[in-house]
């Protein structure tokens, strides 16, 4: 059963027995970005909730009136009505949704992470620095942040909010001080091309994160829109394989 309402846009693909149950988490913007992968994971037999996060499905200002409290809140939230449904929980976070995943597997117990262009480093660059320290104009046209022709510019927003991204960027910061507290099983894929979110980005998740099953993978032909790209099929198989296979090992381990 697919119930959808994802422009104002929610995601449920559900399944009456929902043994297992996979977590999506936007990015920043991009609440659209993830539908596709979404639908091909639920034919594995794996039900989704992907929520909409406060801000996003609307115009860009309203971004600018949101806390990454308010994301934090709406993530956990649903995480705890699938801990009481499913008896196996998993979460993909993309972006500003992988900021969300660690935050949310640092204090819970989850299955397993996979994530999409991990948001914890960005470029260091004047442009990020801009926006970050930007406090004359709260919305920014599109074009002063990304080239006409980059493919990773967002088409449906024209201005982009400053506010709304300094709250991003906090929660960045805060996520980063406590990967030692992850302990979740980590999959992990970051394109080599990816401008905002740089491909630096794995380094320091495999250091860092209290994980000790981590697998990463560079996606040498993607940028930061890994859901739409090239290799998105490859995450695709890989996640699947992933959740199965963690799956699997609990059953053995229980068995043990």
């Amino acid at each position: 059963m697919i119930s959808q309402c994802w422009k104002k846009r929610e995601c449920h693909y559900s399944r009456p027995e929902k043994s297992v149950s996979l977590l999506i988490l936007h990015g920043f913007m991009g609440y659209n970005a993830l539908r596709y992968i979404a639908k091909n994971i639920y034919r594995e037999g794996i039900s989704i909730e992907a929520p909409l996060l406060p801000g996003h499905g609307e115009c860009a200002k309203n971004l600018n009136k949101v806390t990454n409290d308010a994301w934090i809140q709406t993530a956990e939230s649903h995480f705890n009505q699938l801990k009481k449904e499913s008896k196996y929980v998993f979460i993909m976070g993309y972006s500003l949704g992988t900021l969300l995943a660690l935050d949310l597997a640092r204090h819970n117990h989850v299955d397993g992470l996979i994530l999409l262009s991990t948001a914890l480093i960005f470029p260091d660059s004047s442009k990020i620095h801009h926006l970050i320290e930007e406090e004359s104009r709260p919305l920014i046209p599109l074009h002063e942040i990304f080239d006409k022709n980059d493919s990773q510019r967002l088409k449906s927003y024209k201005k982009f909010p400053i506010v709304g991204f300094r709250e991003v960027y906090k929660l960045s910061q805060s996520v980063k001080h406590q990967l030692e507290n992850v302990k979740a099983p980590l999959l992990a894929f970051q394109g080599a091309k990816d401008t905002l979110t740089p491909p630096e980005n794995l380094e320091y998740l495999t250091q860092h994160v209290g994980s000790k099953y981590i697998e990463t993978y560079l996606l040498k032909n993607s940028n930061h829109r890994l859901a739409k790209g090239p290799e998105r099929h490859e995450i695709i198989k890989k996640s699947i394989n992933f959740i199965h296979h963690q799956i699997t090992l609990k059953k053995e381990e229980h068995n043990v």
